[in-house]
């Protein structure tokens, strides 16, 4: 190890004998280029790897929110769609009268889910059909798990069920208040 130690001093004390031997503007330019040399290679290593990720970075993001656009705007039309159109089928349709019971019904069936209140807004008519829109606001308690087999069986019912508004305020844990708000294509 002494061995070692004693090239690495001897070395260095020659490359210091030989910096020491030029000339002062000869130290100040290889000083420059020492400094150039590292900064590409810092450049090279290190940033460029960067830039180029976050190059592909930013175009997966300009991708993806091109993507949501699109998404937006399908949706956008799916749902203008759906309410321009009359729907001719018994399969999908529910009457005014079924509306208010079919809701009421599901929710006393659901255990753990108490009916504070229930209330249909006034008909709103589709353009120039004979269908419209009816919409229901619901009030009722219970807690998240109650709550969530309680929207996955109105979202399984055979009619069209259009989400409209729902909040869900802990009242306190684990029961909550929640105020739902749906429609369905009437005829």
């Amino acid at each position: 190890m002494n061995d070692y130690q004693s090239t690495l001093q001897k070395q260095y004390q020659q490359l210091d004998a030989q910096i020491n031997s030029i000339t002062l503007r000869d130290r100040a330019l290889l000083l420059v280029a020492l400094i150039t040399v590292i900064y590409f290679l810092w450049e090279i290593l290190l940033m460029s790897p960067q830039r180029k990720t976050i190059d592909m970075a930013k175009t997966q993001e300009v991708t993806l929110v091109k993507q949501l656009i699109e998404s937006q705007q399908k949706i956008a039309n799916i749902e203008t769609q759906s309410l321009n159109a009359t729907p001719t089928s018994n399969d999908i349709m529910i009457t005014n009268s079924t509306v208010t019971s079919m809701f009421k019904s599901l929710l006393e069936k659901q255990q753990g889910i108490v009916l504070k209140g229930l209330y249909n807004h006034p008909n709103q008519p589709i353009d120039d059909t004979a269908a419209f829109k009816q919409k229901i606001s619901m009030v009722f308690n219970g807690n998240y798990l109650s709550t969530h087999e309680y929207l996955r069986s109105v979202e399984g019912l055979k009619w069209m069920i259009f989400w409209d508004e729902l909040q869900y305020t802990v009242t306190e844990y684990p029961n909550a208040e929640i105020k739902l708000t749906v429609y369905t294509i009437v005829g």
